[in-house]
């Protein structure tokens, strides 16, 4: 349950495809997707998954889930 962005492999996965089968959403994708971890996160104070939740697993072309159960907390005025 740990994400590591600074490991070493991580432009080694199949995600968005490869070479000319290249997904052509995978730049805004990946804008996207930074979008959300630099602004939408820090303001998601103690954000954790939901207790006791199980996580279900699909398997296909790439490992995905069927549902992420996050809980967080609401700051107060």
């Amino acid at each position: 349950m740990t994400v590591d962005f600074d490991r070493q492999n991580k432009k080694d996965h199949w995600g968005f495809g490869a070479g000319v089968h290249l997904c052509p959403g995978a730049y805004l994708a990946r804008v996207q997707i930074r979008v959300m971890l630099e602004e939408a996160l820090p303001r998601l104070s103690n954000l954790r998954l939901k207790p006791e939740s199980a996580i279900e697993y699909v398997s296909g072309g790439t490992l995905a889930i069927k549902a992420l159960p996050l809980v967080w907390d609401v700051p107060t005025a």
